[in-house]
């Protein structure tokens, strides 16, 4: 009899939690990487609230791993 609450317990809560689903973000094309160098990292820090740093080696002539670091930097943003 236990199982059978449990599973009518489960079965309306079904519904609420399909109904809400994932909120993901939409690109508003707007260009929030920024390269820093030792001249412009002060003036960023004053501009964004947030700053996160993502390093990276050099990227190769290869053009596979130029089109994978451009979807590094478009999920970055």
């Amino acid at each position: 009899m236990w199982h059978v609450w449990l599973l009518l317990v489960a079965l309306a809560l079904a519904p609420s939690r399909a109904e809400e689903g994932i909120d993901i973000p939409e690109y508003d094309g707007v260009d929030r990487v920024i390269h820093l160098s030792p001249k412009n990292y002060k003036p960023v820090l004053k501009k964004f609230d947030v700053l996160c740093l993502y390093y990276h080696e050099a990227i190769e002539d290869d053009k596979v791993a130029q089109k994978q670091f451009e979807w590094e930097e478009l999920t970055l943003e």
